[in-house]
């Protein structure tokens, strides 16, 4: 299994649920993601991310494929206007 996770930081004025709704429609969108979980951070400490995108896939295949597909740059484009900064990591599980 590959996991795929990304923290982002938002920008100060940005609509938070409404980032996390645009991204959980990668689901929906991408059929090579198997699990997916999208979610706000409540604490809001200094050191805290505003948001997790949490993917999991079955092959590397399906990862790959994740990485070339037309709706996720789509959504890359969206989030590169709505962030801060972001970090990520990609593993096997």
């Amino acid at each position: 299994m590959i996991k795929h996770v990304y923290l982002y930081r938002l920008l100060p004025k940005v609509n938070r649920p409404e980032v996390a709704e645009k991204l959980k429609t990668l689901k929906a969108h991408i059929p090579e993601i198997h699990d997916m979980e999208v979610a706000l951070d409540f604490k809001h400490a200094y050191n805290s991310y505003d948001l997790i995108e949490s993917c999991s896939f079955l092959t590397m295949e399906d990862f790959l494929a994740f990485g070339k597909n037309e709706y996720h740059e789509s959504i890359r484009q969206y989030m590169a206007t709505v962030q801060e900064c972001g970090v990520k990591i990609d593993y096997e599980a």
